[in-house]
């Protein structure tokens, strides 16, 4: 202690005598390496002193150059170099390796900057971080490429900002490290999967090049607008093109083929937004509107104004054509090739009320071949349930109506009084259960009074036995008229008969038809009768 203190006034004493020298000049040898010297050491036994203290403190004219905090705070009033680098303007901080590299801190004007030189021309700068002896983030710049790059441990790259082009570049070397932009409240608001690169928005699993994930309960949106802020008729208000940029043929090939886009219909306003929804497609040059869905819901296909839910416009000398067909590869008879069906779905009595209420459909009448194609169209109508056919259009240009016929009239109106006279000509259609073992049965066709009676058509579809092999049966009115129908030499089992009726009478409510056994007796079957009339409706005075 008492060297120490006399050092000290050695030291004071020569600054006091103004000397030009150093004020201490101490040199020793160091001979043993097997001993840890020191240059200079002190130890300060601290009992009691102030938080400011300092172990050694330097200075020029009383004002603080350098200093070393008793609890090792090292505080430099310039700049510190080590290495023997002199310090840049303005650093505060100059580190020199061996001249390989130099880290300046700065702090100059409230900002404050560090630096990394590599201390030569075409050599690169890096600064790791580590948490022991290994290196787990590291900053690189390459001087050469005139880049900057972050990098994992085992040198992958993460990042790179790159200086020549000025863009910046995630997972540069396509490795498999995914991007994650977070938001607030959403973790995932905008996400990159290194192994594709698919990107996704809400969700870290895109199932696409791009996946927009709504919130749950909530769909995934994708918005199109324009900053346009007058918006007038034709002004566009998003837009998506189809194309293929990178067609070797170039040309019309990477030109626009296909979009999809919004276009107003007039001038907007805070109370009108009207669009139309647009399809185009081209063939060569630029996409034209093939077609449009209005503001009122309208589909036009090659028109721009649809006149109808659905309006097909033909090209010029061509028709409007709308097909229909299946995909069965193997069309047998039955098999239907398209279909339209009529229904209320919405009405509110549900059940029969929503079912199909009548259908059109193409159906084949044999198995199609490479030169059959058989088919007729029908017609369906319910009342009740499911329609069934009730009129058929056959291949062969015949019209089949089944069931209860629609009416045929012919019309004189006379709109100044109101009055029409009519001709028209109905049928009735009824299907009678047969009586099992019955050797004949009569059924009930309903023609009104002052009907003419045209002609019937029936068959009966039952077995006759105990006849002695003659299989044959009879019709004929039994009431309104007495007109033998069908005879035995003309009604074999099943024969489906058409007869004109001769006299052409004005009925008196003919009503019922009586079909005999001849000499035997009908089984368990059924007749089906379809009698034809006319009704006439006249003038009132």
């Amino acid at each position: 202690m008492k060297r120490l203190i006399l050092l000290l006034l050695l030291l004071s004493s020569a600054a006091a005598w103004g000397q030009t020298t150093a004020i201490s000049n101490l040199t020793a040898t160091w001979n043993n390496a097997g001993t840890t010297f020191n240059g200079i050491k002190m130890n300060i036994t601290d009992t009691a002193s102030a938080a400011g203290s300092s172990a050694l403190w330097l200075g020029f004219a009383g004002t603080e150059s350098f200093r070393v905090d008793k609890d090792g705070t090292v505080h430099a009033a310039t700049a510190l170099s080590v290495g023997g680098a002199t310090p840049f303007a303005n650093h505060q901080i100059s580190i020199d390796v061996s001249g390989l590299a130099i880290l300046n801190v700065e702090s100059q004007d409230n900002d404050a900057e560090i630096s990394i030189d590599s201390g030569g021309a075409n050599r690169d700068s890096y600064l790791y971080f580590r948490d022991d002896s290994s290196a787990r983030f590291s900053l690189r710049y390459d001087s050469a490429d005139n880049q900057l790059h972050i990098r994992q441990s085992g040198n992958v790259a993460m990042m790179t900002f790159d200086n020549a082009v000025s863009e910046t570049i995630v997972n540069d070397s396509g490795n498999d490290i995914d991007f994650r932009v977070e938001g607030s409240g959403a973790a995932n608001a905008l996400f990159v999967r290194g192994s594709d690169g698919r990107v996704a928005v809400n969700n870290v699993t895109p199932s696409a090049l791009f996946d927009v994930r709504g919130a749950v309960g909530a769909a995934g949106i994708m918005e199109l607008s324009t900053a346009e802020t007058t918006v007038v008729a034709n002004d566009q208000l998003g837009r998506i093109n189809f194309r293929a940029p990178d067609e070797a043929s170039g040309g019309d090939a990477i030109t626009v083929s296909n979009s999809i886009y919004a276009e107003a219909t007039a001038e907007f306003n805070s109370s009108f937004n009207g669009s139309d929804l647009v399809f185009a497609t081209a063939g060569g040059g630029l996409p034209v509107a093939r077609m449009r869905l209005t503001n009122a819901g309208r589909l036009g296909i090659q028109t721009s104004a649809p006149n109808a839910l659905l309006d097909v416009r033909g090209i010029v000398g061509a028709a409007g054509i709308i097909e229909l067909s299946t995909a069965e590869t193997t069309v047998e008879i039955g098999d239907q090739l398209g279909r339209i069906s009529f229904r209320a779905p919405d009405e509110a009595s549900g059940t029969d009320a929503i079912l199909p209420g009548a259908a059109i459909y193409a159906e084949a009448l044999a198995e199609f071949t490479s030169s059959i194609n058989t088919t007729d169209i029908v017609f369906a109508t319910a009342t009740g349930g499911i329609a069934s056919e009730k009129m058929r259009l056959a291949s062969d240009g015949l019209l089949s109506v089944y069931a209860v016929l629609s009416h045929d009239f012919i019309s004189l109106s006379n709109n100044t009084e109101g009055n029409v006279a009519r001709l028209t000509r109905h049928a009735s259609h009824e299907v009678h259960t047969l009586a099992n073992a019955a050797t004949s049965d009569t059924t009930t066709i309903s023609i009104p009074t002052n009907s003419k009676l045209l002609a019937v058509s029936f068959t009966v579809n039952t077995a006759i036995v105990d006849d002695g092999g003659n299989d044959s049966w009879s019709a004929a009115f039994v009431t309104g008229s007495t007109q033998t129908l069908a005879t035995a030499a003309a009604a074999a089992q099943n024969t489906k008969v058409d007869t004109w009726h001769p006299i052409y009478e004005i009925s008196s409510g003919i009503s019922e038809i009586r079909f005999t056994a001849n000499g035997g007796s009908f089984t368990a079957g059924v007749i089906e009768i379809v009698a034809y009339f006319e009704s006439l409706t006249s003038l009132a005075n």
